[in-house]
Parts: structure tokens; sequence; C-alpha cells
């Protein structure tokens, strides 16, 4: 994007692959004996294949270099290095902020590989694009008639904001 960073997206991406599996196994670290006991198959009780049990530097190296070339799942390739960037850090922070990964996901289009189910809910059938606007917007401003355009800008769940993709 012509931001002066000192460096290049791969470094940038790798560095938060390295960072990312640190953050893992320091959690991990700070569990106790019984949480993180394996089982024969090498899983631990999240049913995750925890290998190598304590990776070194050199095997993060090669896993965010693999990540790089290749998306984890190996299913679909990337769309572009901003889809490389965008997917890593939605699987990085999917577990530990669920809201940021959804936010990029509807700013940026990216992760370009997900596939929603379908909710079956009456109300809202599907992974929504947006929120509604708060009860208190809707009953209190005299020209919410006026943003509330069917279409355009209409305060549901489905009809995305002008910024989103």
């Amino acid at each position: 994007r012509g931001w002066a960073t000192g460096g290049t997206a791969k470094d940038a991406f790798k560095e938060g692959i390295k960072q990312s599996i640190k953050l893992f196994f320091k959690y991990q670290a700070n569990k106790s004996k019984s949480d993180i006991d394996k089982g024969t198959d090498g899983r631990g009780y999240e049913g995750w294949v925890i290998n190598p049990a304590e990776p070194n530097d050199a095997w993060i190296e090669q896993f965010a270099e693999d990540r790089w070339n290749t998306p984890v799942n190996g299913q679909h390739s990337y769309v572009d290095e901003l889809d490389k960037i965008i997917t890593q850090k939605y699987i990085a922070f999917n577990i530990l902020n669920v809201r940021e990964a959804w936010n990029d996901l509807r700013r940026t289009g990216y992760p370009s590989g997900l596939n929603f189910p379908t909710v079956s809910d009456a109300i809202v059938p599907n992974v929504c694009v947006r929120l509604r606007y708060p009860s208190g917007e809707r009953d209190f401003n005299k020209n919410f008639a006026e943003v509330n355009r069917p279409g355009i800008n209409a305060d549901d769940f489905y009809t995305k904001l002008f910024w989103a993709k």
C-alpha cells in the first residue's frame, strides 16, 4: 500500500505468525498440567495436534515461510498479499478478538476463502453484514427516515454500509 514500514509484506506476515505461535505456547505454558496432558495420539485436550510440543525458532520460521506460500488448509489460493495477511490475522484473532476478525472480514472482504453456513434463525437467517442502529437512534432521531432508505442504507442486517466489501 506504499506505507513506509521498513520491511516487506512478507516480513510483517512472518513476524505476525511467529508472535501468534509464541503467544499460543505462552498460554499453554500457563495452564495446569492436567489441561495440557497429551494423549497417545499426540493431541492436546482440545483435540489439536501439538507437534512439536515446544517449537524452536527454526521450526517457527519454516512454518511461517510455508504459510506465506500456501494457506494452512491448502484448499484455496490467496488472492493477493493482503489476503495472506488478513487470513492469518483472522486465524489469530478469531479466538481472542472475534469482533475485530469479523469487522476485518466485512471491511476488506478477506479472508477470501471463507464460506459461512446458513444460520437457522427466523430474524437473522444468515450471517449479518452489519448491526442495526440502536433503538434510541430509531426512536429519537427526527432525521432517521432520511438515513433509513431501503436498498441504500436500510436499517437491516443485510444492507452493506457504503464502506463495506
